[in-house]
């Protein structure tokens, strides 16, 4: 599903890594365990099993970072270089004033924010100018 899910938006790609923070958080690896093996595990036969767990953790973390580079390689590839980005895909990329761009990439940020809170207006594409920029730095929405 990734290589799917990359091959649309490079945003697929990015699953890899919240698979890999999963596996950690479900317990697939159990990092005090591999670290302080004899002061977290008294009995031997559970160091047994966390170093075992641990390396099965490690290959399934290396082929998940080898798919993730082999479908990187290969959207580039297939893309013949990087994505140019112009100013109707990026428009706040292109803005003139340093503080300004700052400015309108953190609006972009906490309305992004907001609509992981309150999702009633989403849309499909965010980009061509939907998100009217900060112009100025007295623009009520800085607040």
């Amino acid at each position: 599903l990734v290589v799917l899910a990359t091959a649309s938006k490079e945003l697929g790609l990015a699953q890899l890594g919240v698979l890999a923070a999963w596996d950690v958080m479900r317990g697939g690896l159990n990092p005090l365990a591999v670290l302080l093996p004899k002061a977290a595990v008294a009995d031997p036969t559970s160091q047994d099993g966390n170093r075992r767990r641990g390396l099965w953790f490690g290959f399934r973390l290396a082929v998940m970072v080898g798919v993730g580079i082999s479908v990187l390689v290969a959207r580039v590839r297939i893309m013949h270089g990087s994505p140019h980005f112009t100013a109707h895909n990026n428009a706040a990329a292109f803005v003139g004033d340093r503080w300004l761009r700052w400015l309108s990439y953190w609006h972009i940020y906490s309305l992004n924010l907001w609509l992981l809170l309150w999702p009633n207006t989403l849309c499909c594409d965010w980009s061509m100018g939907s998100i009217p920029l900060i112009t100025a730095l007295h623009d009520p929405r800085n607040l």
